[in-house]
């Protein structure tokens, strides 16, 4: 992250996630112009705050005039420690259009989760996350560190105006009440590539069965647990989507019933009757630029263009799953990428995160080609 970070301390007493956000933006090299709020600057004396940045770049906001953060360069501002009834002004004067980011603490009165109205009386590229998610991303300051990332990503990216639909996870079919069929899908792959459609500036729903991952700030979050459930998910959040990525792992079989009891155990063993599950790929309202993933124990370029054009997809990303490198439950990943023309990219081994990076980059340009052709404006 090359970006300048612009860091607005509030005035809720819990001054020490500013300080603990700093660290770690130094620490990552990242170069943070502070403002304090006056509660902040009582708390927490300006050489603190000048030792924990190292930037030499620290104010109190009386000393500042309107627009202080954009005067120094900064792309986009986030707010720790933020009351909505003391800070929303001062942070707006501040930031002076800015994208911004303000973090309230979990359990504040106005609620938690994204909120992308503008208060009243702030600049409309405002917007507010609640703190509840921190704790997944194993701490405060790492999740102020993608705030700020989702702050950046509303100024720039490929996929402004966008609406991106991805999966993720693996798929879970009842046998009663106590076992169920799935597979081995940890949800990285599809969770990364909701961060990297979000760092593109799209705004991003995420339907995961992986509940234990953090979701990327300023993504929306369904859950799934079997297919019928995350088909009717998928359907309902394509309503004027633009995009879909279907990295969940879905199932291919159900049981053909569900005892209502827990099975018992027998000598005899036990057999089980499976049936065919229906691909809804086609039910996604059309328009909807449809990205697939397959993963693979014997990948055949051949099959793989089969399964893009029999199940419906515009692009499809095929994955050797047999590899400990690039199978499930791992950081990293290799694909080789088709889309109706054939292959159109293939990908060295490199950390989900990066790879997903790519996809998105491919998926915008198939975007743009499409409007194009279409003759849409802007294209």
């Amino acid at each position: 992250m090359s970006e300048t970070l612009g860091l607005y301390v509030g005035s809720r007493a819990d001054t020490y996630h500013g300080l603990e956000f700093c660290a770690v933006a130094a620490e990552a090299g990242v170069g943070v112009v502070v403002v304090c709020s006056g509660a902040a600057h009582r708390a927490v004396p300006r050489d603190v705050w000048l030792s924990v940045t190292g930037c030499g770049d620290v104010a109190v906001e009386t000393e500042v005039t309107a627009g202080h953060f954009r005067s120094r360069g900064v792309k986009a501002v986030v707010a720790t420690c933020f009351d909505q009834g003391s800070d929303s002004k001062v942070l707006t004067r501040l930031a002076a259009g800015l994208p911004a980011v303000a973090i309230e603490p979990a359990g504040s009165e106005r609620g938690e989760g994204l909120r992308t109205g503008a208060p009243a009386g702030s600049d409309p590229s405002f917007v507010t996350l609640s703190d509840t998610g921190a704790h997944a991303w194993g701490g405060y300051a790492p999740f102020a560190m993608d705030a700020f990332r989702f702050a950046v990503s509303r100024a720039q990216g490929l996929l402004r105006g966008r609406r991106v639909v991805v999966t993720a996870g693996g798929t879970r079919e009842a046998l009663d009440p106590v076992r169920f069929i799935t597979n081995r899908s940890s949800g990285l792959m599809g969770h990364a590539l909701a961060q990297a459609a979000r760092d593109q500036g799209a705004d991003v729903t995420l339907i995961s069965s992986a509940g234990r991952m953090p979701v990327p700030c300023g993504v929306s979050r369904a859950a799934f647990d079997d297919v019928a459930s995350l088909r009717e998910e998928v359907i309902s959040a394509t309503s004027g989507a633009d995009v879909l990525i279907m990295a969940a792992a879905v199932s291919d079989y159900r049981p053909a019933s569900v005892f209502a009891g827990k099975i018992k155990k027998s000598p005899n063993g036990l057999s089980l009757e499976l049936k065919a599950i229906p691909n809804f790929i086609p039910e996604v309202p059309p328009g909807v630029l449809r990205v697939g993933f397959a993963a693979e124990t014997d990948p055949d370029l051949g099959k793989a263009a089969g399964k893009l054009a029999s199940r419906g997809f515009d692009m499809l990303c095929l994955n050797d799953v047999s590899r400990a490198d690039t199978g499930f439950e791992v950081d990293t990943n290799a694909l080789v990428i088709l889309d109706q023309t054939g292959v159109r990219a293939e990908t060295p081994l490199l950390p989900k995160t990066e790879i997903a990076g790519i996809v998105m980059e491919h998926t915008a340009e198939l975007l743009a080609q499409r409007a194009a052709s279409q003759g849409e404006p802007g294209s």
